[in-house]
């Protein structure tokens, strides 16, 4: 799984930060207790003065007795530690509160990125999708079956169907990994569908993985904004090209223009190209699609995806 490169520089900006302002305040601490104990300044100093020395002769081509150098210094903080114990002096309570203990708060461990910069950034990614979406009323628990009705529509049970299709989406989220399969929901308004494909990016988002999500309209605005602008801040085509799964809402909504059409194209054939999953959903019949499109985009769609007919009644009016 990858988190966006975005959020891993503000993850890395957040927890150095918090890093030398903990640092910062254990040195406050520490300058009070030397105020206190100025034995305990000594002590510190001359065993920094033993590697200084012995640093300082290596560079000057002297010949160290790092052994010796070594000796004197266990020596020193022996007695470091004697005094520290008689004057019942606890040595935690001016030690940096660094949130992760594994890297110190800079964000590497042994010159690789930190899992608590992971997650971070999944928290930061999580978050930011919230603003668009509050991700929490879509929840695979306050998905309400019961509001399907218990009888045939268009030749099948719509609840036994919504079941199967429910139970696929959960099993689907669980499962998840960059070989999983891309999924096509259709079918008319109102029957669950960006509830579903919601449910899965919420449950993807707080396993750490990077999703994308938004109606198909705003998605293809922000890409011809910055295809035509000079800014280079932000490059939405690289985040819906690269991200773990890319979940596009309302495909048909947006207005056509050879730009839209030439862009949808281009999106969903390089992810089917990078075996990169897909969510989309669309209140369109295919060929209510082929007229707003291409025939070629239905057809990388329906070769590819799997497809999911919503069948049922509208679920927001009850």
């Amino acid at each position: 799984m990858g988190v966006s490169a975005k959020y891993i520089l503000q993850a890395l900006e957040e927890i150095k930060a918090n890093g030398t302002k903990q640092s910062l305040i254990a040195e406050n601490k520490k300058q009070s207790l030397y105020l206190d104990y100025p034995e305990l300044k000594r002590f510190d100093e001359q065993i920094a003065s033993v590697f200084q020395n012995a640093m300082k002769s290596v560079i000057s081509g002297e010949k160290v007795d790092f052994k010796a150098a070594e000796a004197k210094s266990l020596e020193i903080q022996q007695q470091k530690k004697e005094f520290l114990e008689k004057n019942s002096i606890d040595l935690s309570k001016v030690s940096p509160l660094f949130n992760c203990k594994k890297c110190s708060d800079t964000g590497y461990v042994n010159g690789k990125i930190c899992d608590c910069v992971i997650k971070t950034a999944t928290a930061l990614s999580y978050n930011e999708l919230n603003k668009d979406v509050d991700l929490e009323r879509y929840t695979f628990e306050k998905f309400d079956l019961n509001l399907y009705p218990d009888r045939e529509i268009e030749g099948v049970n719509s609840r036994e169907l919504m079941t199967k299709i429910y139970n696929f989406c959960v099993k689907y989220a669980d499962s998840f990994s960059n070989k999983a399969e891309s999924l096509f929901f259709f079918g008319k308004t109102g029957l669950g569908k960006t509830h579903l494909s919601l449910a899965i990016t919420n449950v993807l988002c707080k396993k750490g993985y990077n999703v994308v999500y938004g109606p198909i309209s705003k998605v293809i605005g922000n890409i011809e904004k910055e295809h035509f602008s000079k800014d280079e801040q932000e490059n939405t085509i690289d985040n819906v090209q690269n991200c773990d799964l890319l979940v596009l809402d309302d495909l048909g909504t947006e207005f056509s223009t050879p730009f839209v059409v030439s862009t949808v194209f281009d999106i969903i054939n390089t992810r089917i190209l990078n075996n990169k999953p897909t969510i989309i959903n669309t209140n369109l019949e295919f060929d209510e699609l082929e007229q707003k499109y291409s025939a070629r985009i239905v057809s990388r769609i329906s070769g590819n995806y799997r497809m999911l007919k919503f069948i049922g009644e509208d679920i927001r009016i009850k």
